[in-house]
């Protein structure tokens, strides 16, 4: 995917969940750049300019596309000293807002 020059490479794949297929799009390479945490406060996103270019590539991908799931794997981009210091890691799943996927499923 190509945004604003810059070139975002992506897997893409298809899941079905009873009668609905939808198509999920994750990250080629999963990037180590950025860390979504869960504190006291709420959801903490920190990322660098590459991750920022990632989330903006995602972001414009999952408005754009009603029928797609586009995951990125936060969790595993942290090390142990800052597993330590915060609450639960988490991912990141943007979705197109007339889709209302239940992500608990």
């Amino acid at each position: 995917m190509k945004l604003d020059g810059y070139h975002w490479r992506t897997r893409i794949s298809q899941v079905r969940l009873g009668r609905d297929t939808y198509r999920v799009v994750r990250a080629a390479q999963p990037g180590s750049h950025g860390s979504l945490i869960e504190s006291r406060l709420g959801a903490d996103l920190d990322v660098d300019e590459v991750s920022a270019r990632e989330l903006a590539a995602a972001w414009w991908l999952a408005a754009r596309s009603p029928r797609s799931l586009v995951y990125l794997p936060y969790r595993a981009s942290r090390t142990a000293c800052e597993q330590s210091d915060a609450g639960p890691d988490l991912d990141l799943v943007l979705l197109h807002h007339s889709l209302q996927f239940p992500l608990s499923r």
